[in-house]
């Protein structure tokens, strides 16, 4: 598998062996740690201050303002540029010290994200496995002491399908500073070791880490080498980067037809 890194922060990817309105619909599950290893976080007192911290990130987030009519002259954005996250991220931190990026040495706070169309399936079968997916995220990260957000909006109109998860993922970010990593799943994938564990010792200096084939991505140039399906992505100013850079190849048109072809 290809593989390459950086410091967190400033780092690239890796690529591991293993392996709609216009408003926020959708629902969080904070597990907690199996009572078998750490303390869960599901008394009042604590759930408590768990808010209380997050309204507090507010105060240090940049305000993205209103919808506006995008210029179809000028390229698609994901909204105002931030260029100073790891600051803003590493003053948050120390201002709340009872949220840390790290449970413990080598374990990074992660939030697995996934999510599907509000709209039924077209098969009453689509729907069915679309609730044993979900549930099977749920069962893996309460054994692993990970958060999981499902959403079924869409929060741009013209970042559908594919792309649609990038405004999602920029915004997650931004709004919940104490994650180290974010995990994105698609919604037909499953996990089928419940025991697996990320190494997270390898990815320690990656802020970037997704599947992909050596021979298509290195030899042959082919983008399809790459599996997003399944990806993990730091909370650094590095990944808001990367989905600046990314996001105005998702809206049809001139752009997202030219770096198809290339």
């Amino acid at each position: 598998m290809a593989r390459s890194t950086a410091k967190p922060g400033r780092g690239r990817s890796a690529s591991p062996s293993p392996s709609r309105s216009l408003s926020l619909s959708a629902f969080v599950s904070h597990l907690g740690e199996p009572p078998f290893a750490f303390p869960t976080a599901d008394s009042p007192a604590k759930d408590e201050g768990f808010v209380a911290a997050r309204a507090s990130a507010s105060g240090i987030l940049i305000d993205e303002g209103k919808e506006e009519k995008r210029d179809p002259s000028k390229p698609y954005s994901l909204g105002p540029r931030i260029s100073d996250w790891d600051e803003q991220r590493a003053e948050w931190l120390r201002n709340n010290p009872d949220f840390p990026n790290f449970i413990r040495p080598n374990k990074p706070r992660v939030l697995l994200v996934t999510g599907s169309s509000p709209k039924p399936c077209e098969n009453p079968v689509g729907d069915h496995y679309l609730l044993k997916s979900i549930k099977n995220k749920i069962d893996y990260c309460r054994v692993h002491g990970i958060e999981i957000f499902y959403n079924m909006a869409l929060l741009d109109a013209e970042m559908a399908g594919f792309w649609a998860k990038l405004p999602l993922i920029r915004k997650l970010l931004l709004s919940h500073p104490e994650i180290e990593f974010l995990w994105w799943m698609d919604s037909d994938a499953m996990f089928t070791d419940m025991a697996f564990e990320v190494p997270w010792e390898r990815y320690k200096d990656s802020n970037f880490v997704l599947h992909g084939w050596n021979e298509m991505v290195y030899d042959q140039k082919n983008w399809i080498g790459l599996n997003t399906g399944s990806f993990l992505l730091r909370n650094c100013q590095w990944s808001l980067d990367l989905l600046d850079v990314w996001a105005p190849m998702g809206p049809k048109g001139r752009l997202r037809k030219r770096q198809g072809r290339f």
